[in-house]
């Protein structure tokens, strides 16, 4: 364009002219001079230059298919990068689909590319060169990672959301043309979700049933104890102490995707408890059956749904009880009829306390012993204690002075009651110890 009397006319070169201020089809990277002459003959000219004509530059990404949670590199390859000094490369993905996790495989030629990821879902690829550099046609210029998120498509796609920096320039500061030849996408497969249905707080003994959730998948259980085991379902007839752990499934689909899911089994070993010394005992006292407190209910033969019990006379008496946690156990006791028995103790302690003051023996029918004779004797053999009868015990006393501490020899005699039994045969010798 040209101000000047008209009619003016233009020329390249200084000698072709032409009324049209219009040149097409001129070569890239060289110098030119345009003229311009007016109509009284004068002539003005104006230097330029055209640095590149080329359709510009094209990339192109791969297109990569993975399971979610899977790492995915997408190559980004370039042709018609001639002379450049500067890029800015800006790409647009899927935040909800991918995660951008990093940048590799730089072309030689640039050395260190920059990458802004602030803003998900986009990304810059940033590079500024000391001298030109030129990249060889189909040849890769960095590879991106992204980590699958979820199933679907995330397209790598060229954007310009950053006006007057995106893109790329040449050695004279002039931009090229940035188109894609083929946007990459990075594609992840439906994944299936891995459940695990069923009990995890388990009493021991009861069954440990585990289910995967999945008809149409395959399954792949890993136990506490490190062994696996393939099924939808994994069971135990009676669960053990050792079964309790961690229970991982991996559940894949028919896609060769993959999830997991993790329980916590827990086995609680139930109450732990007895109402009595034995399971078995004689019908001839009475049995304070006490199983321990805390517990969450208690059924005894009864009907009762107290902490505690008493059992007497012939029969069978049980308990049922349930903690905390759900799980039950019980035990019994049978009270049996049992020949007569005459009842020593091994020690007394008269010493005023009121608890197990006098040595005395004990016949647990209710029939009284014709011809009973209890007697004492010091370690000497000395005669300290007589008793004609069960209803008389020795105090620990002789001559009224309460004896020593030590062990003192008895001698029992008696006959036996006609058409009893009896356990113990006449006369009993032993030895008892008087404590203080």
């Amino acid at each position: 364009m040209a101000n000047g009397s008209a009619p003016l006319q233009y020329s390249l070169n200084g000698t072709s002219w032409s009324p049209t201020n219009n040149f097409t089809g001129l070569a890239g990277n060289q110098n030119y001079l345009v003229y311009v002459k007016d109509a009284n003959g004068c002539i003005t000219t104006e230097p330029f230059r055209i640095n590149n004509i080329l359709i510009g530059v094209l990339l192109d990404a791969d297109t990569v298919t993975e399971c979610p949670g899977s790492n995915v590199f997408l190559s980004v390859k370039a042709s018609g990068m001639v002379n450049i000094q500067k890029f800015d490369i800006c790409l647009t993905y899927d935040p909800s689909i991918a995660i951008f996790w990093g940048i590799d495989q730089v072309h030689s030629n640039l050395g260190q590319v920059n990458t802004d990821s602030g803003v998900l879902g986009q990304l810059v690829m940033n590079w500024t060169g000391s001298t030109a550099k030129s990249i060889p046609d189909g040849d890769i210029l960095f590879r991106l990672e992204f980590k699958g998120k979820a199933s679907g498509t995330s397209m790598l796609q060229w954007a310009n959301f950053l006006p007057g920096i995106c893109g790329i320039t040449d050695n004279s500061g002039l931009p090229y043309i940035v188109s894609f030849s083929q946007e990459g996408a990075a594609v992840f497969r439906p994944q299936p979700t891995a459940s695990i249905l069923g009990d995890t707080t388990i009493c021991q003994g009861n069954s440990l049933d585990l289910t995967s959730d999945g008809n149409f998948y395959q399954h792949m259980w890993t136990l506490p104890n490190g062994s696996q085991v393939p099924g939808q379902q994994y069971s135990i007839a009676s669960a053990g102490m050792s079964d309790d752990g961690v229970y991982i499934v991996e559940t894949t689909n028919n896609l060769g995707c993959t999830d997991k899911d993790t329980v916590n089994v827990s086995i609680k070993p139930g109450p732990q408890f007895q109402i009595a010394l034995a399971d078995t005992a004689c019908a001839d006292a009475v049995y304070q059956l006490e199983p321990g407190e805390g517990y969450a209910s208690y059924e005894w033969w009864d009907f009762s749904t107290l902490p505690t019990n008493t059992a007497t006379g012939e029969g069978v008496y049980w308990v049922k009880i349930t903690d905390l946690y759900g799980c039950s156990n019980s035990d019994t006791l049978t009270l049996l009829y049992c020949p007569a028995a005459i009842y020593i103790p091994t020690a007394f302690s008269p010493n005023g306390d009121g608890k197990n003051e006098v040595f005395r023996a004990r016949y647990s029918d209710v029939d009284i012993l014709q011809d009973f004779k209890l007697l004492i004797y010091n370690r000497w053999g000395q005669l300290i204690f007589e008793g004609n009868s069960m209803d008389e015990a020795w105090d620990g006393y002789y001559n009224g002075v309460l004896c020593p501490d030590g062990v003192y020899s008895y001698f029992i005699r008696f006959t036996k009651p006609q058409g009893k039994t009896l356990r113990e045969k006449s006369p009993i010798k032993g030895t008892v110890m008087l404590l203080r």
